[in-house]
């Protein structure tokens, strides 16, 4: 079965370009990308949406082609944050062991880490 995790990433608009940039050149990461939006009109301010990815039981594994090439786009975007104002994502990844959770880019784009059980 495999190790599944839940995994959102919101980026800028400018980001989501630079995104669908890096992974074009794999027609399945492509599709793996698109697929995962839930929202192209997150968050920000009027006219300056976000895009929310969002995918659930996940095998977020980085020798995986699709998922090296999103993570790869996440590396560049955080070595190219001279070039712009700020990093212009948040990714978290929450695997299935209570200590298993990843959170990248700028924490300021509304997704939030939390384990819980609500009734």
């Amino acid at each position: 079965m495999g190790y599944i995790s839940e995994v959102a990433l919101v980026t800028t608009q400018k980001a989501y370009s630079r995104l669908m940039a890096a992974v074009a050149c794999n027609p399945e990461a492509t599709r793996l990308v698109v697929e995962a939006i839930e929202n192209e009109n997150y968050g920000g301010a009027e006219g300056n949406y976000n895009v929310l990815f969002h995918w659930d039981w996940i095998k977020w594994y980085v020798d995986n082609d699709q998922i090296r090439l999103i993570e790869d786009w996440m590396d560049k975007e955080d070595d190219d944050v001279d070039c712009y104002d700020d990093v212009e994502y948040q990714f978290v990844r929450i695997g299935e062991s209570n200590d298993d959770a990843e959170e990248r880019g700028n924490a300021n784009y509304g997704l939030q880490l939390q384990r819980s059980i609500s009734f």
